[in-house]
């Protein structure tokens, strides 16, 4: 008799911290969108991440940084988007209508709210942030842009905003969100994971994925980088929860854990969130001792990186923890983390023709900071770079006029992708 009332007890607790699925009708879709919804214990409104997949593959391929997220005390909404998720401007109206229910349900808070997502999710994120100028982060997992639609919204995102790159490779072969970041205003960051691979940000990943972008390999540490720095930066913006961004930007750099790294999000404060003061966005974070000398300048950004321009000016230095976040502003001077006059080398940076860094090399450096060059960078993970005309294709980090069956660019290649694949499909059901 003692154990029936334990045992419910333990059912209705379960209950408070579970996953589940509902329904949302979108205008322009006849069928009702599916949307799994991770909800953390104890009582709501929660802040609130919307999350989309990538092309053709599935709300469950968000599932592992959903749990995570749930376990910070966030509410997530994944939506399965409808008929292979090509219709961008639709997927983000998804994304919103799977907010809206969660808040009507008192779920949610409208206040505390984020998006994310991967590939043409991210896109499909960026679009839904355009819309609510509430929103407090942004994270987009190797986003790739469709018809210029992102790039036309870049005005309306003010929310601080994380790029995590994949090199270019297949499915997304020419970064081609990279002008998002560029042309983003406010805070913001950016920084590329070495060897990884477009479909390694999903956790779990799939065939759809693997097979169709040139038969990539999912790995477990490259997606554990992902979700580990997405997690952190929704933890900063949307949570306040004390992460520093950029700090851990500071250390997986040195370390070869990420490498093209800019980071300006205005520095952290003394309990390592946002903040910008001595300890942690000033002098000590992004001045001198870990965007300056110490970490961005001859010690860890220094000969071994690439010289004063890879690891200083534009890695910790004057770009990212310097004078934009947090040197000369919060506590050091641009000068503390090298000079712009160096460029690189040939052995670390290839082609380099001005500062090495994202916004104002011609060439392409390929050490803690890399550059997107005019039509193409192909490079890959320390290896020459080259940059590509526009006619030609980066190919396993070389330039090519003949790319392998079933590659494409950017927006196009996805659906190049599933062309494949349904073609080996057809070919086993021959055999």
């Amino acid at each position: 008799m003692i154990a029936r009332p334990a045992l419910a007890l333990f059912l209705v607790a379960g209950l408070a911290h579970a996953q589940t699925t509902f329904s949302v009708m979108v205008n322009g879709i006849s069928a009702p969108v599916q949307v799994d919804r991770y909800t953390p214990a104890g009582t709501g409104p929660f802040p609130i991440v919307a999350l989309g997949h990538g092309f053709s593959n599935s709300k469950d391929n968000v599932r592992g940084l959903a749990q995570a997220l749930q376990a910070d005390g966030v509410v997530v909404v994944a939506p399965q988007f409808p008929g292979g998720s090509g219709d961008h401007a639709r997927n983000a109206l998804v994304l919103l209508a799977a907010v809206d229910a969660t808040v009507t349900a008192g779920l949610g808070d409208a206040q505390r709210l984020a998006f994310g997502g991967h590939s043409a999710g991210a896109l499909a994120a960026f679009l839904a942030a355009a819309q609510r100028p509430l929103t407090r982060a942004v994270v987009l997992l190797d986003p790739v842009d469709a018809n210029g639609l992102g790039a036309a919204q870049v005005a309306n995102v003010m929310a601080p905003t994380l790029f995590e790159f994949a090199p270019p490779q297949a499915c997304n072969t020419q970064n081609n969100t990279v002008p998002w970041f560029t042309a983003k205003q406010g805070l913001k960051g950016r920084f590329n994971v070495p060897m990884a691979n477009h479909c390694d940000p999903q956790e779990p990943s799939n065939s759809l994925c693997t097979l169709g972008c040139s038969f990539a390999t999912w790995n477990m540490a490259r997606s554990a980088v992902y979700k580990r720095y997405a997690r952190a930066f929704f933890g900063q913006f949307l949570l306040g929860n004390g992460s520093c961004v950029e700090s851990m930007a500071v250390t997986d750099a040195a370390s070869g854990t990420i490498n093209q790294v800019t980071m300006s999000l205005g520095g952290c404060g003394a309990d390592g969130g946002m903040g910008g003061g001595a300890a942690g966005g000033g002098a000590a974070g992004g001045g001198s001792a870990a965007g300056g000398s110490a970490a961005g300048g001859s010690a860890a950004g220094g000969a071994a990186a690439g010289g004063a321009a890879a690891g200083g000016a534009a890695a910790g230095g004057a770009a990212a923890g310097g004078a934009a976040a947090g040197g000369s502003a919060g506590g050091g001077t641009a000068s503390a983390g090298g000079t712009a006059s160096a460029g690189g080398t040939a052995s670390a940076g290839g082609t380099a023709t001005g500062t090495c860094g994202p916004l104002t090399c011609n060439g392409c450096c390929n050490g803690l900071v890399c550059v997107q060059a005019t039509d193409q960078t192909c490079g890959m993970n320390g290896g020459a770079c080259a940059i590509c005309s526009s006619v030609q294709m980066c190919e396993a980090g070389r330039c090519t006029s003949t790319p392998q069956p079933g590659c494409g660019c950017n927006s196009t290649s996805e659906l190049g992708a599933l062309a494949l694949i349904m073609l080996l499909g057809l070919t086993l059901r021959r055999r």
